[in-house]
């Protein structure tokens, strides 16, 4: 069992959505770089890393996925991706 404390922090940052402000998740949504409602925003090598991380919690997880890959793609990072998903591009 978890305890409390790491519980709350991660309600606390799955609300939150940190990292970048709402404003700039707007933003990356409009150009692609995000989900449309502004999760997953993928402008950095660190932010794909933590896409992929983080892919296990997605309540959407195809459409995660497709958004992880496409962005790899467009950042020239495919070989960041896991091995099963790059047998599948």
């Amino acid at each position: 069992m978890q305890n409390i404390e790491s519980q709350t922090y991660r309600k606390f940052v799955h609300h939150k959505k940190v990292g970048y402000t709402d404003k700039q998740r707007v933003i990356f949504a409009r150009l692609g770089k995000a989900l449309p409602d502004g999760s997953y925003p993928i402008v950095t090598k660190v932010d794909l890393a933590n896409a992929i991380q983080s892919y296990g919690r997605s309540a959407h997880k195809r459409l995660a996925k497709a958004h992880i890959i496409k962005r790899a793609g467009e950042m020239h990072l495919l070989k960041l991706l896991p091995e099963k998903w790059q047998a599948k591009i």
